[in-house]
Order: structure tokens, then sequence, then C-alpha cells
């Protein structure tokens, strides 16, 4: 967890995407969640804007990861955000979802 001035960001990694002008560095950023709590939007916009303030990086990647009881969790991936998008940032647009099954299971999920 990265505690940062306005929000908390649960995981942050950092990637590379390849562009039409070669390799890019972004940044990943993760809100995790018990399986009774929903995604918060606002919060996932909150975190990739904190990002861009905490980094020099010209994208961030926000996903969402949840819980599932008893089966694994639910994984989903935001479009990226681009620098300059990131201050008029208001709605968040689902690029892919999946869930992921654990086997064997996983005690306490």
């Amino acid at each position: 967890s990265i505690k940062l001035r306005q929000t908390e960001i649960d995981a942050l990694y950092l990637g590379v995407m390849d562009t039409a002008q070669g390799h890019q560095q972004v940044i990943i950023t993760c809100e995790a969640k018990h399986y009774k709590d929903p995604f918060i939007p606002q919060q996932i916009i909150n975190q990739v804007q904190a990002a861009f303030e905490a980094t020099s990086v010209p994208v961030v990647i926000p996903i969402g990861m949840k819980a599932i009881r008893n089966v694994g969790f639910y994984v989903t991936e935001f479009q990226a955000v681009k620098r300059e998008d990131a201050s008029t940032l208001t709605e968040l647009h689902l690029a892919s979802h999946a869930v992921y099954e654990l086997k064997p299971p996983v005690k306490g999920i």
C-alpha cells in the first residue's frame, strides 16, 4: 500500500507498453477490494491523478481487483489515462475484465 497526499493506492507497478514510437514506461495502479466492498470510481480516479503527481510517466493504467468468496478474483482494467487528460478525468472506461479462479482454493478468499 502506498499512501500519497490525498489517496492511498493498494499496489503500484511499473510497466512497459509497446507503442508506434517504441517502448514506453507506464504506471499501473491497483485498487484491491474485499468481496463485500464495491469499487468507488472517484477513488480510482484520485489514484490515477496522484500517480501522475508522484511520477513523471506519461500514462497510468488503473486496475481493480475484488475477491470473490470461495472462487478467486475479479480483475478489471480501465483504459489508459494520458498525463494531459488526468486533471479533467471524471469517469473511467472499461478496457477488459475477467474472473480468475484459484486452484487449489486459497483459505480466506
